[in-house]
């Protein structure tokens, strides 16, 4: 499992260095990106045997959901306070 947080915050790493990249050649300033504070208030780990995406998300409790909705809100109000969006 810690190889594979890893590789995942590798690869995030690379997308903000894309992005980054992309942004400059436009002339464009590389935003803010939201905080590592306003992790998902879930607590998901690796299942066996494997539970497809949609039919877990299909799966959630109206109280997960509830609380998601608020998570991706505050997301967005982070985006938004930061002047970036």
């Amino acid at each position: 499992m810690a190889a594979a947080i890893s590789t995942l915050e590798l690869c995030v790493a690379e997308r903000e260095k894309r992005l980054a990249a992309f942004l400059k050649e436009r002339g464009v300033a590389m935003p803010k990106l939201p905080a590592p504070e306003l992790g998902c208030p879930l607590a998901i780990a690796a299942e066996e045997p494997y539970v497809e995406h949609v039919e877990w998300v299909r799966g959630l409790a109206d109280e997960d959901v509830s609380r998601c909705v608020e998570w991706l809100r505050a997301v967005e109000a982070a985006v938004i306070a930061a002047g970036e969006l």
